[in-house]
């Protein structure tokens, strides 16, 4: 399997992941409990493994690489989303561990968390929405030959 399809499979898993990390948020917010929020810890688990790997995938002579071989020029919107790729890295592993360590959380704490996963799954969204944008307009621009 070559690279660009590793990427599409975990891209895929990342995107049901988050699909279905966002409807465990949900019932937990209606129905806090052990359960749920063992749920919760387990989604936001997979969800950071699936992360890493999409995003190494990207970075390590991946799509982004690439991209900024082809198109110097996108040099600055690469460091973006490189940087955005740290940042999302950064917080899925604070919420792993502050999930972890919330043991029988208070409504409040766990309304708390179950808000930043939310927050967390908005950013991913809109990287990937990004990211999606640049490799689009990296394809549609004309590299000077006919036309």
């Amino acid at each position: 399997m070559n690279a660009n399809c590793h990427v599409a499979s975990e891209l895929k898993a990342v995107d049901e992941i988050v699909h279905a990390l966002d409807v465990t948020i949900r019932e937990s917010a209606a129905e806090p409990s052990s359960e749920s929020l063992s749920c919760v810890k387990h989604g936001a688990e997979f969800l950071e493994d699936h992360l890493r790997r999409l995003f190494r995938l990207e970075e390590n002579h991946g799509l982004l690489e690439i991209l900024l071989h082809i198109h110097p020029e996108f040099a600055h919107e690469v460091h973006r989303l490189q940087h955005q790729h740290d940042a999302i890295r950064s917080e899925a592993h604070r919420l792993v561990l502050q999930l972890e360590n919330a043991c029988e959380p208070t409504d409040l704490e766990l309304h708390d968390i179950l808000e930043q996963l939310r927050h967390l799954i908005s950013r991913i969204l809109s990287h990937e929405h990004h990211e999606t944008a640049v490799l689009i307009e990296s394809v549609n621009r004309d590299g000077g030959g006919e036309g």
